[in-house]
């Protein structure tokens, strides 16, 4: 792409352009003084930065150009994570190439992964035992639920039997009803006041 020799980089992820001069097609020189760029950040957090070349703009992620300069290009299988889950922080001392699964259980772990801090499912059933799938706690995926899980796993039994399907919503409420039992009111009475409601 020859952007190494139009930006500079530092450890601290600010990115600028290196002050360069040419002659234009009709015989004017110009002189570029260089300028540090402006980050956008995604909906995620993620700063990037638009890189021109030949013509062509070229999208970055910031973590990623601290790591290739300073690091070396990605390795195959692995992608830029932050070591403190703050994709804002792109300090060299917070980057490092790892493997996908590592970067999730990161972020599992530090509890910035989407699915690790919720409460409740889609389904409004709460996420706390006995109502959690607990092998996948233990292996440090992320918080599911366990009614919707055995509503859906009903279904996929009908399913293959060529049986009537039972409507998932309904199906779920009942499953989830069975997993929290006696306890049902204490623990989600918001949701017995859904179900009246």
């Amino acid at each position: 792409m020859g952007l190494e020799s139009k930006y500079h980089v530092s450890d601290f992820g600010k990115i600028q352009s290196i002050p360069r001069s040419w002659t234009r097609s009709d015989g004017m020189f110009v002189n570029w003084p260089g300028k540090l760029l402006t980050h956008s950040i995604n909906p995620q957090g993620y700063h990037s930065v638009t890189l021109t070349s030949d013509g062509r703009n070229w999208y970055k992620k910031v973590h990623r150009l601290v790591l290739e300069a300073f690091v070396g290009p990605c390795p195959d299988d692995m992608e830029g994570c932050h070591k403190d889950g703050d994709p804002s922080n792109n300090y060299l001392g917070n980057l490092r190439w790892d493997t996908s699964s590592n970067n999730t259980y990161d972020q599992i772990k530090i509890g910035t992964h989407y699915a690790s801090s919720r409460v409740r499912c889609p389904r409004k059933h709460r996420l706390i035992e006995p109502n959690l799938i607990i092998h996948y706690l233990k292996s440090g995926r992320a918080r599911n639920c366990l009614s919707c899980n055995r509503a859906r796993a009903v279904n996929a039994y009908r399913r293959s039997r060529s049986l009537e399907i039972i409507d998932f919503k309904v199906l779920s409420d009942q499953k989830y009803i069975e997993v929290m039992g006696s306890e049902m009111a204490t623990i989600d009475p918001l949701f017995l006041a859904q179900m009246a409601g």
